[in-house]
């Protein structure tokens, strides 16, 4: 797939398909509305499978209650609580794109890339270059279900932190 806009062609690879170095297993999970997400499980991960499954449910129940196509996750804490991915590289782009009900796709930097199956369980991501205009990637990236027309509304950079507070609270 690839994603043509502001001049910017940027394809979403397979972790599994561009990776040699790690070993990881690949597998589905399914999550509380029947969806088969797709992960990479491995020793490094910092949470079970299942806990980031839950994580997922809870910020795609809270999409739908926003109405919400997509939720693009950008501040460090939030894309480590969601992912497991953790750099010193923060300094630079990164994003999780979540479409709702279906693969997050995570855009990173493409010197950092190959950390993506070290620490997080996504299975596709699109490089972003430090050359690159890195909202013009995002909004241009082609996600499944997504046009550009249905851009994702921004929410606050504390949106994932108070969301999950709220959900334990309910419990």
């Amino acid at each position: 797939m690839n994603s043509t806009a502001a001049g910017i062609d940027r394809e979403i690879l397979s972790i599994a398909k561009h990776t040699e170095h790690v070993t990881f297993q690949p597998t589905t999970r399914k999550t509380k509305c029947g969806y088969d997400l797709s992960m990479i499980v491995h020793d490094r991960l910092a949470f079970t499978p299942e806990e980031f499954v839950r994580r997922y449910d809870v910020i795609q129940a809270e999409m739908e209650c926003l109405g919400l196509d997509a939720l693009l996750i950008r501040g460090p804490e939030n894309i480590t609580y969601f992912s497991g991915y953790e750099t010193p590289g923060y300094y630079r782009y990164h994003c999780v794109v979540v479409p709702k009900d279906g693969e997050p796709v995570f855009l990173v930097r493409d010197f950092e890339w190959i950390n993506t199956p070290e620490f997080a369980w996504s299975t596709q991501f699109a490089k972003v270059f430090d050359w690159d205009h890195a909202p013009s990637v995002t909004a241009s990236t082609d996600l499944p279900g997504l046009s550009p027309r249905s851009a994702p509304r921004a929410c606050p950079t504390s949106f994932i932190s108070r969301l999950m507070k709220y959900h334990q609270k309910k419990k």
